[in-house]
């Protein structure tokens, strides 16, 4: 008896543990505006995939699924959607009604992205040789960069010279992107978004 109720409780723990990890799975890498934003499936209210398109009303189960969420390029619709977030206190990456596939928003994004090799000589010399080991092998010519952020920490994506993105390095790209102002970017007080 005592042995039962000890793998009872060893296998109740291991079920609230696994579906602890499944409710904190990253569903979603989203590109928004100058940066990717993953985001994980306890982030996205149930509410918010109902209004979202059928092609982003349910979580992906393997692995984050790369997208978009640009800004409406008409201003009243801009304007909409800053009340909108203002109101729900919901930033624009957890909102899949504003998802589109990310195609549609790799060229405006790339116009934020730093050349790996401006990247490299603006970092720390500790974070420069972390950055290149990261990516030994590859012709760092032919790359790009841009923050990746999280509710878990901030990274820098890698990215080929068509924006797909290739791999995220734990190096913080945070002290290069903040003294750099790529075009399009409005230049406010280089702060890390929040």
């Amino acid at each position: 008896l005592d042995l039962a109720v000890i793998a009872l409780l060893q296998i109740a723990a291991m079920a609230f543990g696994l579906q602890a990890i499944w409710q904190s799975r990253p569903v979603y890498l989203v590109a928004v505006v100058d940066r990717f934003e993953l985001v994980f499936a306890n982030e996205i209210d149930a509410k918010d995939l109902r209004a979202a398109p059928e092609r982003f009303r349910s979580l992906p189960w393997l692995g984050p699924r790369l997208v978009a969420a640009p800004l409406p390029e008409d201003p009243s619709k801009r304007q909409e959607l800053m009340f909108e977030t203002l109101g729900s206190g919901k930033d624009l990456e957890v909102l899949p009604q504003h998802y589109v596939p990310y195609r549609d928003a790799s060229r405006a994004l790339m116009e934020h992205a730093l050349s790996a090799r401006e990247f490299v000589a603006r970092l720390a010399p500790t974070a420069a040789r972390k950055f290149t080991a990261a990516i030994a092998g590859r012709p760092v010519s032919g790359l790009s960069v841009l923050p990746i952020s999280s509710s878990r920490g901030d990274a820098t994506m890698v990215l080929d010279a068509t924006g797909s993105p290739q791999k995220p390095v734990a190096v913080d790209p945070w002290p290069v992107f903040n003294t750099v102002v790529t075009p399009g970017t409005p230049a406010v007080d280089g702060a890390k978004p929040q």
